[in-house]
């Protein structure tokens, strides 16, 4: 059996540095792994649509599909008074709806990666070379917002590591609030306790209007300088490629008779408390 297609699934943003980032990725993963059937949609008016894209993958002999969103946090755990429409989750269920014949399913997001503070910090020192600033008493750490306490603590956790990386005092921004503080805030915060020399790191995948209005905010606020988001660095490539794995094995416990009849308690006991993500992502 062939592995499910891959759909990246880009931002709703027609900027051309949105679509550039989109690209980008999509060479970078076809590159990493040329065994997989790797295609790229736009949840914008950009082409190539899902819709385009879903019926060249129904045309090729494909039966599954796994959706990968092009963001740090799928819009649709976001806190926000409706699902965004654009979302992984929300997609997977239009493409559902259209093609019963397709099993789709959209990947998870499982919070931030420590292994990715190593891309903040390469895309950091690019701004400050470019700013050309050498001095630095506070950083702020630009995310996007999630409505997932889990999520938000393994941030919180990313940021301590960071801190205590520089010996820096560390905030992180959220950007489309919901309780949090924008990146403007997060910096004028730390200008109130008499800091100058701020930067903001990005844990953004792709250079979206999202990350593009925190960057310009931050800058008006006083940042000394704002680095540009992950990109389709190595690390942010096998994060892609670990929620796709994960998502696999979602789509084969789907399927499988023990699970889902209860055939022989100790296999499903087993099945249930392996160790899948390392297992998969390793392989």
């Amino acid at each position: 059996m062939s592995a499910p297609t891959l759909l990246l699934l880009a931002p709703g943003d027609d900027r051309p540095a949105t679509l550039q980032s989109a690209d980008q990725f999509l060479c970078a993963m076809r590159a990493e792994r040329p065994d997989l059937d790797i295609r790229l949609a736009h949840a914008s008016s950009c082409l190539p649509s899902v819709a385009q894209t879903v019926n060249r993958i129904v045309r090729s002999g494909a039966t599954e599909v796994i959706i990968v969103g092009l963001d740090m946090i799928d819009p649709h755990t976001a806190d926000s008074p409706a699902p965004d429409a654009r979302s992984a989750q929300a997609v997977a269920r239009h493409i559902g709806e259209r093609h019963p014949q397709l099993k789709v399913i959209a990947a998870r997001d499982f919070g931030p990666e420590p292994a990715l503070l190593n891309v903040v910090d390469q895309q950091l020192r690019s701004a400050l070379a470019d700013a050309q600033v050498t001095e630095l008493d506070g950083l702020v750490l630009a995310a996007p917002n999630t409505g997932d306490a889990r999520i938000q603590a393994k941030m919180a956790r990313c940021a301590r590591q960071w801190s205590h990386h520089h010996r820096l005092p560390v905030i992180i921004s959220s950007a489309r609030g919901g309780g949090g503080v924008t990146a403007a805030r997060a910096v004028g915060s730390l200008r109130a306790d008499g800091r100058r020399h701020i930067a903001v790191g990005s844990w953004f995948l792709t250079a979206d209007a999202l990350w593009e209005s925190e960057r310009d905010a931050a800058l008006a606020a006083g940042a000394v300088a704002v680095a540009d988001p992950l990109g389709a660095a190595e690390e942010s490539v096998r994060v892609i490629l670990s929620r796709y794995a994960f998502a696999a094995m979602d789509l084969l416990d789907a399927a499988d008779p023990v699970r889902e009849n209860g055939i022989d308690p100790v296999d499903a006991e087993f099945t249930e408390s392996r160790p899948r993500h390392l297992t998969v992502v390793s392989a």
